[in-house]
């Protein structure tokens, strides 16, 4: 069997059986790297290495922003990545 990596409506996809996909696909994909008798983790990592391929990977790049509040009853504190989280007295510090 052949693994391979391909593009397709923009997405990078994976597939460990690249001859039965082709089968299935109605359109025809972009073949970006093929392995004969490779695994997931060989796709894996090759997606890992070359990450600059395609700038839907480099969503992974933002830094996603976390806000922490606190009850001042309780003195429990609470991260969210919601900024007007409204939960049971939980006031917004920073």
């Amino acid at each position: 069997m052949i693994a391979a990596i391909y593009e397709l409506n923009g997405r990078i996809l994976k597939t460990t059986n690249l001859t039965k996909k082709l089968k299935r696909l109605k359109s025809e994909p972009k073949i970006l790297f093929q392995l004969e008798n490779g695994t997931e983790a060989d796709l894996d990592q090759w997606i890992k290495d070359n990450q600059n391929i395609n700038s839907n990977l480099e969503e992974e790049d933002i830094e996603i922003k976390k806000y922490h509040y606190r009850n001042p009853i309780t003195g429990y504190t609470m991260t969210s990545i919601y900024d007007n989280l409204d939960v049971n007295g939980y006031i917004k510090i920073d």
